[in-house]
């Protein structure tokens, strides 16, 4: 998977974590597709591993650096 921005952090240790959210808005015909989708069904995702996260994004020893970038598609 290539990096949506190059960047380079001349920190070491450190450890990137990079989440990247597209969404749109739904119809009201659409809303029904997620009838039983809420946080009880999401919970049921190992989320960490999904986006990629890793113990050291916790670790204060190290230089973190956390990435977010939000597209709303219309």
């Amino acid at each position: 998977m290539a990096a949506a921005v190059d960047i380079e952090v001349g920190a070491e240790p450190c450890t990137f974590t990079r989440l990247f959210l597209i969404f749109r808005g739904l119809t009201d015909d659409e809303m029904t597709m997620f009838d039983g989708a809420g946080i009880k069904e999401a919970n049921a995702y190992n989320w960490r591993e999904v986006v990629g996260w890793s113990e050291h994004s916790k670790d204060p020893e190290m230089f973190r650096v956390l990435e977010t970038s939000v597209l709303e598609v219309t």
